[in-house]
């Protein structure tokens, strides 16, 4: 790990993407401090074994993820998900545009009443049509046209209701600790990106990056509270941080 993670610090960007000075520091904690443990490698046999992950670039799946975990984490100090918002927002967006689908349709509907008009979209736009289709337009040409238009749209509708989906749900875990709500998050992020990636928790693994990442130290008991449920409802989600690769 500690060869790979040089390499990096000698670039000024990681798969594409320009590394910032708070990213550095903390590539450059991780290499200097703990690279050498033998637990990174430990993770990345646990995870050829799952014979899922390409094995040239396991080490730098690994990186990236923390990379981005950490600056996820840090965005949720103020005690706001952004990935959540941005989902919500997201959400919101394509349900207004189904709704001007919806009323495109309408109108394309409704103009089909007035002869001129219907007259215009036959005259400009052509596209082609199945022989069924074409039987009827020899009759009525112009409103083909409307009510093809007013399908369209109305399957367009559709689909963007279908993308939009159920409305989210929260997935990032904000503790209500506030000094420590950006370690949490790198905790969860951490804990089930390597979970996910090999098959194993590698607890240890997790505190020696949050150690890293915001120059705090983190044993293993401070990860097994951080992953503890806070109430009786409350459950860890699957997470993962945004625009995640697969190298």
């Amino acid at each position: 790990m500690k060869i790979k993670l040089v390499a990096v610090l000698k670039g000024d960007k990681f798969l594409g993407e320009e590394l910032d000075a708070a990213d550095r520091v903390f590539l450059r904690r991780w290499a200097n401090n703990c690279a050498d443990d033998p637990i990174w490698e430990e993770i990345i046999a646990d995870a050829r074994a799952t014979g899922l992950w390409p094995n040239q670039s396991m080490h730098s799946s690994v990186i990236d993820y923390a990379i981005r975990a950490r600056r996820y984490a840090e965005s949720v100090k103020g005690g706001d998900d952004p990935f959540f918002r941005e989902r919500q927002n997201q959400r919101v967006e394509l349900l207004a545009l189904a709704d001007k689908a919806d009323d495109l349709a309408w109108y394309f509907q409704e103009v089909e009443k007035y002869s001129g008009i219907a007259n215009f979209f036959q005259r400009f736009l052509v596209w082609p049509v199945t022989p069924e289709q074409e039987a009827v337009r020899r009759i009525e040409s112009s409103s083909l046209r409307v009510r093809q238009l007013r399908d369209i749209h109305q399957q367009e509708a559709r689909l963007l209701r279908q993308r939009a989906s159920r409305a989210p749900k929260p997935t990032t875990f904000i503790s209500r600790e506030k000094a420590k709500r950006h370690i949490t998050a790198f905790i969860h992020l951490m804990t089930d990106y390597i979970d996910e990636f090999c098959g194993k928790q590698h607890r240890r693994a997790v505190a020696l990056l949050a150690s890293m990442a915001f120059n705090s130290l983190v044993d293993n008991e401070d990860v097994r509270k951080a992953l503890e449920p806070s109430t009786r409802k409350s459950r860890r989600h699957k997470i993962r941080a945004p625009d995640q690769k697969k190298t």
